[in-house]
């Protein structure tokens, strides 16, 4: 995830703010415990969102800058990743899926036009049929067995809140993992906030926005998917996990930050009339070293924050990790094996630590 986070943000935005977004996701607990939990596929599928919604960004965009139907070969990229995704585990085809559909809506309203190429029609019927042959078999698994289905189960109240708290996931992940102020301790929240307003603001204040609609839809994106439980009987320990794919853009918000302040600062300077002191104020901020001050100073402060706040906390965290016998470690499991192999057949074990 940290890698994926860092290879799209410096793709669109720079390596300070690449760096700073996988810095942060090294030490989310989400991401720890999720391959502690021995989840490899499902932490796989997610962490590939990123590139996953990347690409087909980049052909969105090609479809509409470069014209001819865009660059295919992005399209090919977004269509593996995408059953990559499935075949590895649903929620991140269904998290990809979201973003990207909250994405191409958005870009067809920006260029008020739709990405409807004629000679990309047979090529996406021939991959939407070859995908339908490799998906059916696993459907069954994914919308219920053994007589049970997907409920649709209304709940608007939801809507307004984020996240999922520690009593819905009590026995499956530790209080920490779910609490947004132990995933983003000191002042990260400040930083994040920072990042969601500068977003707002540069896509209305920039002229080429189709960066910041791609954030702003990742965005939009991420509070359907946090939203399930509004519309479906869906379970939160599920809900749960997806919301490293919420890491991947908070972490990506909060490093943007860092770089958004100083040059929104410039665009709103650059956007004000040109009277003479108006005229002085932009040379002062836009030749002297200013804004690149501004900017290393706020990287610092932030690097320090992730690096000191990480150690002690994932530590406290990673106590809590398996809270009862349905999350155990390879080496628990090997002891287990081993100590029933040579027990008796009706031999009773109990714990003299627990009361009575």
């Amino acid at each position: 995830g940290a890698i994926a986070v860092f290879f799209i943000i410096s793709r669109l935005f720079g390596i300070l703010p690449g760096f700073l977004s996988g810095l942060g996701l090294s030490f989310s607990i989400r991401e720890q415990l999720m391959y502690i939990f021995g989840q490899q596929p499902t932490v796989v599928s997610l962490a590939i969102t990123p590139v996953t919604i990347y690409a087909w960004h980049k052909y969105l965009t090609s479809y509409y800058e470069d014209g001819n139907g865009g660059r295919r070969i992005y399209l090919f990229m977004a269509g593996a990743l995408l059953a990559a995704q499935y075949l590895l585990h649903i929620q991140g085809f269904l998290g990809s899926a979201i973003i990207i559909a909250v994405l191409t809506a958005a870009l067809a309203i920006r260029f008020r036009k739709l990405p409807a190429a004629k000679n990309n029609f047979k090529m996406l019927a021939l991959a939407a049929i070859a995908f339908a042959v490799v998906a059916a078999p696993f459907l069954r698994i994914y919308v219920g067995t053994g007589g049970e289905e997907l409920k649709l189960e209304l709940n608007p109240e939801k809507l307004g809140g984020w996240g999922i708290t520690p009593a819905q996931v009590m026995g499956n992940f530790p209080e920490g993992s779910v609490k947004f102020s132990a995933e983003y301790p000191g002042i990260l929240p400040v930083f994040l906030f920072a990042g969601i307003a500068l977003l707002l603001l540069r896509t209305f204040l920039v002229k080429n926005n189709t960066k910041e609609i791609f954030m702003l839809s990742w965005l939009i994106g991420i509070y359907i998917i946090l939203h399930f439980d509004a519309i479906t009987a869906s379970g939160h320990a599920r809900l749960a996990r997806m919301l490293i794919l919420e890491n991947h853009l908070f972490y990506a918000l909060i490093a943007l930050s860092v770089v958004w302040l100083p040059a929104t600062i410039g665009t709103i300077l650059n956007s004000i009339g040109r009277a003479d002191a108006q005229r002085r104020l932009n040379r002062l901020w836009f030749n002297k070293a200013i804004p690149t001050t501004a900017k290393y100073f706020l990287a610092a402060v932030l690097a320090f924050t992730l690096i000191s706040t990480a150690g002690a906390q994932t530590q406290d965290r990673l106590k809590a990790a398996y809270s009862d016998v349905t999350r155990i470690t390879p080496l628990q499991a090997g002891f287990a094996q081993e100590v029933l192999s040579k027990l008796p057949e009706k031999a009773f074990v109990y714990d003299t630590i627990l009361p009575g």
